[in-house]
């Protein structure tokens, strides 16, 4: 595996006996991709509805280490963990609506 960032191979998460730390991070992993929102009926209420986003072509994003450390990586990061997309009058094959990325 590669840095999303970088393009540096990755290595593994270190677990050590004793040390401090006890451990040395290798990389960090973030899934992200397109989002489809969903709206289905609640199980145990049906009165209710719950809404939930579906994620699509998923991508992951790899983060070594030393890029992590970045704060325009980490800016980013965040971008993509916290992104919610603006809804849209698009449908799926089912009658889903679909929310653009």
């Amino acid at each position: 595996m590669e840095c999303s960032f970088c393009g540096n191979e990755v290595k593994p998460t270190i677990h050590r006996r004793e040390g401090n730390p006890p451990y040395e991070v290798g990389y960090y992993v973030l899934l992200t991709g397109n989002l489809h929102q969903r709206i289905i009926k609640d199980p145990s209420d049906e009165s209710q509805n719950l809404e939930f986003y579906h994620v699509t072509d998923p991508q992951w994003i790899i983060t070594c280490a030393e890029c992590f450390r970045k704060k325009e990586v980490q800016d980013k990061l965040e971008e993509y963990f916290t992104y919610l997309p603006e809804e849209t009058d698009m449908e799926d094959e089912t009658g889903q609506k679909l929310v653009e990325k």
